[in-house]
């Protein structure tokens, strides 16, 4: 569920920034920090819940990708959530274009291992066979592509997650006994 809400909250976003012109952050700082550091919390539960279901096909490998994409996705989630607060504190004013040394490092490395693991992951993810390769594939290809067009190109990684989410959501209701004559529900 966390995979489709991130990428609910990405598509938000974007849909946001294609309608008003502006990227969200900048029309409306408040919601657009608060959307984007949803949407990378979001992910970053979504990849443990994905890593745990498909765990016992991952070679070591597949256990090192998944523990950097979740390292980098939850450092990256405190950045984006301590933007977010910091954007609140400000009552909405974005911050201003001077960024220290400290701040840029503390942006810089999460995002980049964030960027790095869900790469690896997507890998990960296309070896093990457990999950369906195309959204796999669309997280691999859609990180780079995001990262070189931007804007609604990064709905390409963002499905990709969500399917994968789908993808397994499907796959447990699926596999679930039904009792007593009645159907089997997802665990919510």
């Amino acid at each position: 569920m966390c995979a489709i809400l991130g990428a609910l909250s990405l598509a938000t976003q974007q849909i946001w920034s294609i309608a008003a012109g502006l990227v969200i952050e900048i029309d409306t700082p408040i919601l657009g920090t608060t959307l984007y550091a949803a949407e990378i919390a979001l992910f970053a539960v979504a990849v443990v819940g994905l890593y745990l279901y498909q765990r016992h096909a991952f070679s070591r490998f597949g256990k090192v990708a998944a523990r950097v994409a979740a390292a980098g996705a939850v450092l990256w989630s405190v950045s984006a959530a301590w933007q977010a607060a910091e954007v609140i504190k400000g009552g909405g004013e974005p911050a201003g274009d001077y960024t220290s040394a400290s701040l840029l490092v503390w942006i810089i490395i999460p995002f980049g291992l964030y960027a790095f693991g869900l790469i690896l992951f997507g890998i990960a993810t296309w070896r093990a066979g457990v999950l369906p390769r195309i959204p796999a594939a669309l997280v691999v290809f859609g990180i780079p592509l995001g990262l070189a067009l931007d804007g609604p190109a990064l709905m390409v990684y963002g499905t990709g997650i969500a399917w994968l989410g789908i993808a397994t959501l499907a796959q447990l209701r699926s596999s679930r006994p039904v009792h007593a004559g009645r159907p089997a529900v997802l665990a919510s």
